[in-house]
């Protein structure tokens, strides 16, 4: 699936959980492949019936059929569907890996967290059926046999979990865009990447023991985003940028504003012989902290969404991150003239 990062990315988006060494978070288009699954195997809503006809003979009314209400259901058997799947201490991929589990092993999947994202599975240990090995998977990467969205709600404290809220500017939830909620302790990184719901709500459940600083950031949007034009190219920005630093556990929301564009800075990004060039980002803050970005396209040239105010505009190479000079452009009502951007 094609979607388009934005400056924070610190990496691809990757398959969570999978593979012998840690992994990290499935693709927008596994997570979207699994729902589509989903939705085909959920069972088809009782029909309603009209009415009969009153004849010329009245007849005593039958008594109506008791109401059918869905429930729970119990668990679910469910299948491996990747090539290896780490099967972790809870939720998310911020918790440790207790094993690693082949492709087509069978699970019984007996809950669900709250963002329906992850199931919480049982294992049998070898030829002892009794003993049995209590974990979390993707829920992406699984095949079951029924509906999980049935399964129990696993509950978690208030202070194991993260809520972070993306909207637009008139408080309208916005579905599609990819959170990254990070840990830094010494020179060991955890990640774990969740796509906002038709709520706008992008949740994360954290280990008991983690503690310390979560660097939460905007990595990327996906093509069936709301915000996203036809040609998957992002139509506004956010108000602020896209990362905010959070003490765990959380006491204060989190959310993330973005406004539609309304005029657009354009240009050419050439090197220091005056060479265009193609395929680097651009990058342009406004005074308030709002960030948008870009991508240069042939003879260099970039078009990034934006609204009034003052904004600085460079260039971004990484590995190691180096950055251009900046070019200032003032914008009030309408799109400024072009502008020339140094590469790095």
């Amino acid at each position: 699936m094609k979607r388009i990062l934005l400056t924070l990315v610190l990496g691809s988006l990757l398959l969570a959980a999978c593979g012998a060494q840690p992994v990290p978070t499935p693709r927008v288009s596994d997570i979207q492949t699994a729902i589509a699954q989903t939705e085909e195997a959920r069972p088809t809503p009782f029909p309603t019936f009209a009415p009969a006809e009153p004849t010329a003979t009245p007849e005593p009314s039958p008594t109506p059929a008791p109401s059918v209400t869905p429930t729970p259901s119990g668990p679910l058997a469910a299948r491996v569907n990747v090539e290896f799947l780490n099967l972790r201490a809870g939720p998310s991929t911020l918790f440790e890996v207790l094993e690693s589990v082949p492709q087509g092993q069978e699970v019984l999947a007996t809950g669900r967290d709250e963002s329906g994202d992850w199931v919480q599975v049982e294992i049998a240990d070898g030829e002892d059926e009794e003993e049995k090995t209590l974990g979390w998977f993707a829920a992406a990467l699984l095949s079951f046999q029924g509906d999980p969205g049935f399964l129990p709600i696993i509950e978690f404290p208030f202070d194991q979990r993260v809520r972070v809220t993306v909207q637009d500017s008139d408080a309208n939830p916005i579905p599609g865009i990819v959170v990254a909620f990070i840990h830094r302790t010494g020179t060991v990184e955890l990640r774990n990447d969740v796509l906002t719901n038709e709520a706008g709500l992008a949740l994360t459940t954290l280990p008991a023991s983690l503690l310390g600083t979560l660097d939460i950031q905007i990595v990327g949007v996906d093509c069936t985003s709301p915000v996203m034009d036809e040609g998957c190219e992002l139509r506004g920005f956010f108000e602020r940028t896209g990362r905010v630093f959070l003490l765990i556990p959380q006491r204060e929301p989190v959310t993330f504003v973005y406004e539609s564009a309304t005029v657009e800075i354009s240009g050419t990004v050439v090197d220091s012989r005056g060479t265009p060039v193609v395929g680097i980002q651009v990058v342009a803050v406004r005074d308030d902290g709002a960030e948008s970005v870009g991508l240069t396209g042939a003879e260099g040239a970039f078009s990034i969404p934006a609204g009034p105010g003052v904004w600085q505009v460079f260039t971004v190479r990484y590995n190691p991150r180096t950055e251009s000079d900046t070019v200032t452009v003032e914008i009030t009502d309408q799109s400024p003239d072009p502008v020339e951007v140094p590469a790095p």
